[in-house]
């Protein structure tokens, strides 16, 4: 089955369309995995993360699951649309922002670094699983690391600087 914005829209219903591409422009939807007709990722809203996931059924129908309320509610809820929508982009990696943007639509302070790009003021909180480093003994491997930014401050985090040097946002 074609999967397409519309057929999401229609899954979805166009508050949580609006929602999610909203997520999808202020670059809050983590990494997501597509397999067949099923998406799944991780989405940043606020200071909260959520893991999303959408398995396509039918033109108007899908499974949501998400740990927001309105998925609890039953519902399709924006972040499950948002990690769909991220699915359906092309491989390419997405364009970095120069600031971070929160749900409130106001980016946060930047400051330039030694190669002028820019690089939002405050601080990153990295996330790393104990369980999946002790699984790399052998020196090989994939670790997943989960970053979560928190705006506001007069420098800017290390971590923060080295990805835009990186080009991501």
């Amino acid at each position: 089955m074609l999967i397409t914005e519309k057929i999401l829209g229609d899954i979805g219903g166009w508050q949580a369309m609006k929602a999610a591409r909203q997520l999808l422009a202020a670059q809050a939807v983590g990494e997501t995995v597509r397999e067949g007709n099923a998406f799944r990722g991780l989405v940043r809203e606020g200071k909260r993360t959520y893991a999303a996931a959408l398995a396509v059924q039918g033109p108007t129908k899908a499974d949501c699951r998400c740990s927001c309320s309105a998925a609890q509610q039953g519902l399709v809820c924006a972040h499950a649309i948002a990690v769909a929508l991220a699915g359906l982009q092309p491989a390419a990696p997405r364009a970095a922002a120069a600031a971070i943007v929160h749900p409130g639509g106001q980016a946060g302070a930047v400051t330039t670094t030694g190669s002028g790009k820019t690089s939002p003021l405050g601080k990153f909180d990295v996330f790393l699983s104990a369980q999946r480093i002790d699984a790399l003994t052998g020196g090989g491997g994939q670790l997943p690391v989960f970053l979560q930014f928190q705006s506001g401050g007069d420098e800017t985090d290390p971590v923060s600087r080295w990805l835009v040097e990186l080009g991501l946002a």
